[in-house]
């Protein structure tokens, strides 16, 4: 293989590991929504806290796909207590289907970024015989990974939109007075999937300005050649 397309291909392995390991880390976190809920009470009015409660009455809420963390204060200290995404779904407050198709996509997502790693990581150090082991099955699964990841990303924008933009809490706090519309908005986690298919993106990009061939020419050792009629072994 020529350095040129040699170094591409090493490239692209590095940004292949840069995809997979974004993608566990989109799974590994718990940030895929923030929120800072507040609750509203008749008697919490800007011109009568001059005691500096209107720093009060404030909360904070981070969750994955899994798990996530929020603190609420109603005025006399913060009240931290962890989330199951679980119950989330069992309050109501999204949908059951979008979720568990984030998770799938995702994970397939990682499957198919590893297989591709696997194959990358052939084409640098051997010498790929077959199509589907050379360059053109980089550019498969490379697209395959970018794919899933995308639908991911999409699906859970799809959940963000429907359903968590305008709420994140569960009724009983609602009713009390807590509020979280307008002040819920995707975190980091969910940023970790957009940089994951960028990354599978650039591969396919950089595979295709190296000049990588979509099939794999080769000449057996037996292989018999003609010149001038004259058979050659």
């Amino acid at each position: 293989m020529e350095p040129k397309k040699k170094n591409a291909m090493a490239v692209t392995l590095v940004l292949g590991i840069l995809g997979v390991s974004l993608l566990i880390a989109s799974f590994a976190t718990d940030n895929w929504v923030t929120s800072s809920p507040v609750l509203k009470r008749s008697t919490q009015t800007p011109g009568n806290d001059t005691d500096g409660s209107a720093t009060k009455y404030t909360g904070n809420i981070t969750f994955g796909l899994f798990r996530g963390h929020r603190v609420l204060d109603y005025g006399i200290g913060p009240r931290p207590q962890d989330i199951n995404v679980k119950d989330l779904i069992e309050y109501g407050l999204f949908n059951f289907g979008l979720w568990v198709s984030t998770i799938v996509m995702l994970a397939l997502g990682i499957v198919w970024g590893l297989v591709s790693l696997g194959f990358t990581a052939f084409n640098v150090v051997g010498k790929p015989i077959e199509t589907i082991t050379g360059p053109a099955g980089l550019y498969l699964w490379n697209g395959l990974a970018c794919t899933f990841s995308l639908l991911g990303a999409l699906l859970f924008v799809g959940l963000f939109t429907k359903d968590l933009s305008s709420n994140v809490l569960p009724k009983d706090d609602v009713e009390v007075g807590w509020v979280s519309k307008d002040r819920t908005s995707l975190d980091y986690s969910f940023y970790f999937v957009v940089g994951a298919v960028l990354s599978f993106i650039a591969s396919n990009v950089i595979l295709l300005v190296s000049g990588q061939k979509l099939s794999c020419s080769y000449k057996r050792a037996g292989e018999k050649e003609l010149d001038n009629g004259m058979i050659l072994y």
